[in-house]
């Protein structure tokens, strides 16, 4: 666990500090955003690579985080550092913090995350192992499996297909190789540091990082050989009826979907009709997607499919400026205590970076959110509400 004094005392992040102070690329890659922490004892570094479409790309990534995470977690305690690792519809990202004293190390470990893997028999087995768990989780709690089916709709060449289970316990460690050398090609890869270290230091620690060229795919034809026919997709075992619907807007209207987001949210859970509320946004790098879902008991269960349908037209009808503004100005603020960090810093500079492909996204973002008005809500809702929301639902 990392010692106390390493979080920082600001209760919010200046909004100064969300402006990389240097952005630059290695030749052939990575490219890096560096904000200089200056003075503050942690430091946090995060690397992120494009996962390609498809059911193979899904299971290599799948088994790469599992194999990749056990590895970096053992190297990391030494030193009261940690690691985490993060999957979205189109990423992997690994996230390294601990002491700015440390910052050698930090970056050796994300060498190690970004590096060929070398996995061993056992480890290999034991990843996917672990892989085969989350999968069956996510098939089996009905709250996961509602999202998966939302996002499998939204992204249907991207997430988990029905074949990834099969590939990923044929998964031999050549195809996790070849999963390596397409997703951590160095001029694919994105990484963002929060730390007080001069650039000439990051220069050199993160020279070489990842792999040099792409090779066949090997993983896409031979995991896809052997699999046969699609297994039939499983449904959970439930008492209550989960339902859920999302909708889509374009990636630009980032701000107005934040701010939508937390007003359905806060409907949603004033709504008693609704158990297990639950509002979240996913993004892709051309798309924003804000999910509702919630879940009731049979005699329940009209009134739930009422309230999640027409939640969107009921924030229509009753908009406020004054709700706008107020939404608007918590967004900002939760945003910005939760870049208090430096692996918090890392992860909100990171994360609109990669969806935007911009280095200062994060701070035109907090400038969008000052001008968030009704006026501007009211456009956004009803474009919104134009275009039919993706479904899905799991029942008794």
């Amino acid at each position: 666990m990392l010692i106390a004094f390493l979080t920082v005392s600001l209760a919010v992040v200046p909004l100064q500090a969300l402006r990389p102070d240097t952005v630059f690329d290695l030749e052939g890659g990575p490219r890096i955003l560096l904000v200089r922490a200056a003075g503050s004892p942690g430091a946090a570094v995060r690397v992120s690579v494009p996962i390609s479409e498809g059911d193979a790309a899904a299971a290599g990534a799948l088994v790469h985080q599992h194999a990749t995470l056990a590895r970096l977690r053992g190297n990391a305690a030494t030193l009261g550092a940690e690691v985490d690792a993060e999957r979205t519809l189109d990423r992997l990202v690994y996230s390294v913090r601990g002491a700015v004293a440390d910052f050698e190390h930090l970056v050796w470990l994300v060498r190690l995350a970004a590096g060929r893997p070398e996995v061993g028999v056992i480890a290999l087995e034991d990843a996917r192992v672990a892989a085969l768990a989350e999968i069956e989780r996510t098939e089996e709690v009905p709250a996961e499996a509602l999202y998966a089916e939302l996002q499998r709709q939204l992204a249907p060449t991207r997430g988990w297909g029905p074949t990834v289970g099969t590939m990923v316990a044929a998964l031999t460690p050549v195809q996790l190789e070849d999963f390596w050398r397409h997703a951590f090609r160095r001029d694919s890869i994105r990484v963002t540091i929060v730390a007080d270290v001069p650039v000439e230091a990051v220069l050199a620690a993160l020279d070489g990082l990842g792999a040099p060229a792409a090779s066949p795919n090997l993983l896409a034809t031979t995991s896809a050989g052997g699999v046969g026919a699609p297994p039939t997709p499983h449904r959970p075992e439930t008492l209550r009826t989960w339902h859920a619907v999302a909708y889509v807007a374009a990636a630009e209207s980032y701000a107005p979907a934040v701010v939508t987001a937390r007003l359905l949210a806060s409907a949603l859970v004033d709504d008693a009709a609704v158990e297990a509320p639950r509002v979240d946004m996913w993004w892709l790098e051309e798309r924003v997607a804000i999910a509702i879902r919630g879940a009731a008991y049979p005699a329940a269960e009209p009134r739930m499919l009422r309230t999640i349908d027409g939640l969107l037209s009921r924030l229509r009808g009753d908009l406020l400026a004054a709700g706008v503004t107020s939404a608007a100005s918590a967004v900002r603020r939760e945003i910005l205590l939760g870049a208090r960090t430096p692996w918090g810093l890392a992860a909100l500079l990171g994360r609109q970076f990669d969806v935007t492909g911009d280095p200062s996204a994060a701070e035109r973002l907090m400038g969008e959110l000052q001008r968030v008005d009704a006026e501007m809500m009211r456009s956004f809702l009803a474009a919104l509400a134009n275009q039919p929301p993706l479904r899905a639902d799991i029942r008794p």
